[in-house]
């Protein structure tokens, strides 16, 4: 085996395939981690030491092992500049952190912060002793090391660091009776001390990367002295259970990473009007400002364009929903202006339609228009709300999804004067019932109506008068168990949906009418109508808490974006009015980079 050569042949595959770069090749401390834990995977289930981690303490305390001394001594070597890149990271972020520590404590709940930091100043000091040790043992010629000092680190290893390791994840995780754990009070000062939202982004992922580097080294540390003790099994288990104890903290970190860093644009013909990312593309209905609007395929990674799908006799055309790889789109006919087709297009890079259902609400001559004003998929149904003009009441029309077919109308008589529209969606459901923010005439104000779909009846009238201005939307978006909407203000409402009927929890000023509502975990982003002159296309997000309230940063996308729609990893902008471009944000730093996969490890196995 020659060290020297395979180290040569991985950096050569590394340039070729750079998502695969090995540790020193990269910059990126997600990088650097990500490339230990790999190291570390391989060192618990194999005993070849040609890259020292996890086994240093063995090396230049027991013998060289079976490999060649001249190779071993390459490995530590290897190794020891490992070290170095790690020590040098943490280091750095260290320092980071304690700057926004200064910046932080004159924030209201700042010093609570800064306390909760202090508290594990002595778990990080036990665990870089440990790590200075490991660092200077890595010098040693190969068996050159004292037993009786292997055999001292090795012992208080075993004592202090998994204590270390899991103080750091029960502050970083933990919900203290009463309290608050450190990711969510981090975050939630950073967010008030930032003066951006890309501020705020690099902020929380120095505080986060600190801790999860010193959980790193502390894992690492735990793993030589298993190897060391000769029980490379329990080292293994150590492993899965920490590395899988890691990645519950950045499945709690992700819910407060903003997806505002810019990666693509793509310039267009026509202006965007809705978005539905799906898999590798993402989905755009355009055409305000064209004789023939267009179902535009996207190519997500690389922002190229894959297709144009022209949907025959359109006026306007928006997209519903998506169940099962295929899209609903509700078109308002061109040849006759009281009509309204539901097509089913058939996703993938060349779409087509597959169905199309056609309603033409009641009414006579021109009055047989109608208007969108919302719409949702619940299992197995599509609900569209329609309301048409120069009749009483709205109807919604219900399509079963696996039939492709209308079932019976949910017909209301009671008028409603203004609702959403297909870009500040007005209707949502979810275990049964339909919820519609309008102004109704049998109130005569404005309210949340939650109606039940089996027995087509009002349960509940929950009363929301405009607090400012009247807009001229009321959008209504659902996350979980939580209600979040407008009513024509400037006013975000949240009603827990747990409570009959629903209560409201949050009544909020963010300065902006607004035209939709996402809500990514603690994250909430909202673009303003397109309409209004001052603040027209802007994208406010809001950081929220239920027991703390609302923060909030306002940016802009290009000149403004009037489509917003997100998956798991991007939001899509799209720009209407006169602007014809759709925007591709992420992650400045993906959280999702840190999950590792671990092998499922049985309750108990650890020592005790």
């Amino acid at each position: 085996m020659n060290i020297e050569k395979e180290m040569e042949a991985l950096f050569a595959l590394q340039k070729e395939q750079p998502q695969q770069r090995a540790l020193l090749a990269g910059d990126k401390d997600t990088d650097i981690f990500q490339s230990i834990l790999g190291d570390l995977k391989d060192a618990v289930i194999s005993k070849v030491k040609k890259k020292a981690t996890g086994w240093i303490m063995n090396l230049v305390g027991l013998g060289p092992g079976p490999e060649p001394k001249d190779e071993v001594k390459e490995a530590l070597e290897k190794q020891y500049q490992e070290l170095k890149v790690i020590e040098g990271k943490i280091d750095a972020l260290s320092s980071k952190l304690n700057e926004a520590i200064e910046v932080f404590k004159t924030e209201i709940d700042g010093a609570k912060y800064y306390t909760a930091t202090q508290a594990l100043n002595p778990v990080a000091a036990n665990i870089d002793a440990a790590f200075e040790r490991l660092q200077m043992y890595a010098r040693l010629e190969p068996g050159a090391g004292s037993k009786l000092e292997m055999d001292e680190l090795a012992a208080t290893i075993r004592a202090t660091i998994p204590n270390a390791f899991i103080a750091i994840k029960n502050n970083l995780i933990g919900t203290p009776s009463g309290g608050e754990n450190m990711t969510s009070l981090g975050t939630r000062v950073a967010f008030k001390a930032a003066k951006s939202v890309d501020e705020y982004a690099e902020m929380i992922h120095m505080q986060f990367m600190y801790y999860y580097g010193l959980q790193l080294k502390a894992l690492m540390l735990i793993i030589e002295a298993y190897h060391y003790n000769g029980t490379p099994a329990v080292a293994q288990n150590y492993y899965n259970t920490y590395v899988g104890n890691m990645n519950d903290e950045v499945k709690v970190y992700v819910n407060f990473v903003p997806k505002t860093s810019l990666q693509n644009k793509i310039e267009l013909d026509t202006d965007v009007i809705d978005i539905l990312p799906k898999g590798d593309n993402v989905y755009l209905q355009c055409g305000m400002q064209v004789t023939n609007p267009k179902f535009i395929t996207i190519r997500t990674k690389d922002a190229q364009k894959l297709n144009e799908l022209i949907i025959p006799d359109v006026r306007l055309n928006w997209t519903l929903a998506e169940k099962d790889g295929f899209a609903y789109t509700a078109s308002m006919s061109e040849s006759d202006s009281s009509r309204w087709d539901i097509n089913k297009i058939a996703l993938g890079n060349t779409p087509n339609i597959v169905g199309c259902l056609s309603y033409s609400p009641p009414g006579s001559g021109w009055f047989k228009g109608a208007f969108l004003m919302g719409y949702d998929i619940d299992g197995d149904y599509l609900y569209a709300m329609f309301m048409a003009m120069g009749v009483k009441g709205f109807t919604i029309k219900v399509i079963n999804l696996k039939t492709f077919a209308f079932e019976d109308d949910l017909y209301f008589p009671d008028p409603l004067q203004s609702a959403g529209s297909p870009r500040g969606n007005g209707l949502r459901v979810k275990n049964g019932k339909l919820y519609i923010m309008a102004w109704f005439n049998s109130d005569s104000f404005t309210s949340l109506k939650v109606i039940d779909i089996k027995t087509k009846k009002v349960t509940d009238t929950i009363k929301a008068e405009p607090r400012s201005a009247n807009g001229a939307m009321a959008p209504i978006t659902i996350k979980d168990d939580l209600l979040f909407c407008a009513a024509y203000d400037t006013q975000l409402r949240v009603y827990d949906l747990n409570q009959s009927p629903p209560a409201l929890t949050l009544l909020s000023n963010i300065n902006i009418f607004m035209q939709n509502i996402i809500v990514d975990g603690n994250l909430i982003y909202i673009n303003s109508h397109s309409n209004m002159e001052d603040t027209r296309g802007d994208l406010m997000v809001i950081y929220w808490a239920p027991k703390s309230g609302v923060s909030q940063k306002t940016m802009k996308v290009g000149n403004g974006i009037t489509a917003l729609h997100m998956d798991k990893t991007h939001l899509y902008g799209g720009a209407g009015g006169g602007e014809k471009t759709l925007y591709i944000l992420g992650y400045a730093h993906d959280p999702n980079n840190l999950i590792t996969p671990v092998d499922p490890v049985l309750a108990g196995s650890l020592p005790m």
